[in-house]
């Protein structure tokens, strides 16, 4: 199956898949009323008719008052859908009491089932377990704790925080449960850097890379993490970060220039292509590439401890969000464990839950070794490092509404609130709802705070 190549609605620009995450820009899209995963249908649409463009700005104009044909056609370019077909079937909705909720099925989230029992939450089990570097140890003790524990794993996805209690849809039953105790599990992501050309396809996550290595054959690789070493390591590739922001682990780095990875720091990154990336300029240098795998840093899925109420900070060392915790990955009665605390490495991730259950001095060691870049925000003093996000003033921010760092600079000077951007302009209104681009706007700024993650998460599709 060929890279799905989709236009944008507002700037016509070809799109594609960037990460197979539900919830994310252009991982799902509405075609003809039908919901369509990209990362499963090789599709291929049109580029579409000329439409009128305008930057959002404009929308502002108290002249446009007088002109409201053209706010009417603006409006159609839109990145909403014309329509929805109706699903058939049956909805249920069931209530569940339990005393542990873990919400996430990764290397953390069965290391905690198997100490606490209750009743875990996931899209999917194992996951990153799987991946090349995991040793077959940890992964075959995993895969005995998904076994054991099969009647207390509920697959399905974790919609948010309501009135009733905390709500997972399973397949077309919606279930509401009220636990004693939360934790979770529920992983990071990698959002995309900014640099001209961001927004190709080509462009894609670390994550989608290993999942589908044949829609990538020439890559260059970009990040200041670990993830993105190990990844490059299995082509021996080149990994671009940004001048002044590596935080690579000694052994990983060591282990990647001994089969070859060539690390180059930079201050800007060009992506140039037509329909796909075909070729990346690097301070100014040409590489040809048919594609660009990032994995900057592992920001935690903020929304789902945010919409639970729990508070985060902005980490500058790193530039990611982390919700607050202290050692043992403790907050109030709930517990953020692995990726979900900022953690990268599958053995120290499956240690953070070990060590909220007391067992602590393994999990430590392992933190020191591998994620040492975090243990500044546990001693509660650090100094800022460049955004790793940045390597040029020009690319898109949104992705689903089309606005470019150019469309949200002026805001950015009236402000450094990542919401008040939200409200002017409408970033972190589309179909990912900040998920990705909160992040990098909120790198970019330096905001303190981000916008406000409302249930439901992801879209609740009712029979």
């Amino acid at each position: 199956m060929p890279l799905p190549v989709v236009y944008s609605k507002v700037h016509g620009r070809p799109r594609s898949v960037r990460d197979c995450e539900p919830g994310l820009p252009y991982t799902e899209e509405v075609m003809e009323g039908r919901r369509v995963n990209l990362c499963r249908e090789g599709v291929r649409s049109s580029r579409p008719i000329l439409r009128l463009r305008m930057r959002r700005k404009v929308l502002h104009w108290r002249t446009l008052r007088f002109f409201p044909s053209i706010l009417e056609r603006y409006s159609l370019s839109f990145n909403v859908p014309s329509h929805y077909s109706r699903l058939d079937g049956e909805h249920e909705v069931r209530k569940l009491d339990v005393d542990w909720l873990v919400i996430g099925g990764g290397t953390a989230g069965l290391s905690l089932l198997k100490r606490v029992g209750g009743v875990l939450v996931a899209r999917d089990v194992l996951g990153e377990a799987a991946l090349p570097w995991v040793g077959k140890p940890l992964l075959e003790e995993l895969k005995g704790v998904v076994k054991q524990f099969s009647e207390h794993i509920i697959m399905g996805e974790y919609k948010g925080r309501f009135d009733e209690g905390l709500v997972v849809q399973s397949g077309s039953a919606t279930i509401v449960v009220r636990a004693k105790n939360v934790a979770f599990a529920n992983g990071s992501r990698f959002v995309p850097p900014l640099f001209p050309g961001n927004d190709l396809p080509g462009v894609a996550s670390v994550r989608l890379y290993l999942k589908a290595k044949e829609w990538f054959k020439n890559p260059l690789f970009v990040g200041s993490s670990d993830d993105v070493l190990r990844a490059a390591s299995l082509v021996g590739g080149k990994v671009i970060h940004r001048r002044g922001a590596a935080f690579f682990s000694r052994r990983v780095l060591e282990e990647a220039q001994t089969v070859g990875v060539e690390i180059i720091p930079a201050q800007s990154l060009r992506a140039l292509g037509r329909t796909r990336v075909s070729s990346v300029e690097v301070d100014g240098v040409k590489f040809k590439a048919d594609s660009l795998i990032y994995g900057v840093v592992r920001q935690p899925r903020l929304e789902a401890p945010a919409n639970f109420g729990l508070s985060y900070t902005f980490y500058s060392k790193t530039h990611v969000y982390l919700p607050n915790h202290d050692l043992v990955g403790r907050n109030g009665n709930s517990l953020l464990l692995g990726g979900a605390r900022g953690i990268s490495d599958p053995i120290t991730s499956a240690l953070s839950a070990h060590a909220a259950m007391g067992d602590i001095d393994q999990f430590v060691e392992s933190l020191r070794e591998t994620e040492s870049y975090l243990l500044d925000y546990y001693r509660g003093n650090w100094e800022s490092s460049p955004s790793p996000y940045i390597f040029g003033v020009r690319g898109y921010i949104c992705e689903c509404e089309d606005l470019t760092y150019e469309d949200v600079a002026e805001y950015m000077r009236a402000d450094s609130d990542v919401e008040f951007v939200k409200r002017a302009l409408g970033v972190c209104t589309g179909s990912c709802q900040g998920k990705q681009c909160a992040f990098l706007l909120g790198s970019v700024m330096g905001s303190k705070s981000l916008i406000t993650f409302r249930s439901p998460l992801t879209p609740l599709v009712i029979p």
